[in-house]
């Protein structure tokens, strides 16, 4: 797969809570930059997990 990047991010990974027991891990994106890439409000994604990355796609119904 050929695919070209734009600028990297940095995240981190939060801890929140989870049913009031243990914290889980939490990844938070948000800011004017997603909709750069396509992104919108209400938009459906889909998460392509593997080897320790994480693809995020545009998901249609």
């Amino acid at each position: 797969m050929n695919v070209k990047y734009g600028k990297k991010r940095k995240l981190k990974v939060y801890a929140q809570n989870q049913n009031n027991k243990v914290n889980v891990p939490t990844i938070i994106l948000k800011g004017e930059w997603l909709k750069k890439y396509g992104f919108n409000c209400n938009d459906n994604l889909e998460l392509i997990c593997e080897n320790s990355s994480i693809l995020i796609k545009k998901h249609s119904k």
